[in-house]
């Protein structure tokens, strides 16, 4: 009867199986009726059936399209994929948009998403979509490090060796 919460839950149940036999058509469905009436957790979620072909044939343009909506309305889970999806995929120019790919990510990163936080440094270190920027790198993988990424870790000590001890106090 047009109860958003009540279309969500059943879209979420069709979608998982949960309770009811699984139809990701019809969940797909229902996810986009909320999605087009602007409810950021239904954008995010047609946003990921699109890019994984999940009851939809795959899309990238509308997985953009609705990730980038649901992100604008300040869901992280969105700012990080839509910025995954931007870096690991071709544009127009036939690259990955990697300027648009850190924007995204410096989204994520600074809303607390740990992967965004570890792809923003990996963009600083290596000059991709943003100035190569080795304290801007050192803090990222700080950060993500503090929020318990291993990989971090092993990367911050890799960095530490290009920089002075001013420069990593700085960063820090």
């Amino acid at each position: 009867e047009g109860d958003g919460a009540a279309i969500y839950d059943l879209a979420s149940r069709l979608s998982d199986g949960r309770g009811v036999t699984r139809d990701l058509t019809v969940g797909a469905k229902l996810f986009e009726k909320l999605a087009a009436a602007g409810y950021a957790p239904a954008q995010y979620k047609i946003a990921g059936q699109y890019e994984k072909g999940l009851g939809l044939t795959r899309d990238l343009a509308q997985a953009k399209l609705w990730y980038g909506r649901a992100a604008e309305q300040g869901n992280i889970r969105s700012m990080h994929n839509l910025a995954v999806i931007f870096a690991e995929n071709p544009s127009a120019t036939g690259k990955p948009d990697f300027a648009t790919a850190a924007q995204w990510f410096r989204r994520g990163a600074e809303h607390g998403v740990r992967d965004s936080q570890y792809n923003l440094a990996v963009l600083y270190e290596s000059g991709l979509g943003a100035p190569k920027d080795l304290q801007e790198a050192y803090k990222w993988f700080t950060i993500a490090s503090r929020s318990g990424d291993k990989e971090s870790r092993r990367r911050i000590e890799l960095v530490r060796q290009k920089l002075t001890p001013a420069e990593i106090n700085v960063a820090d």
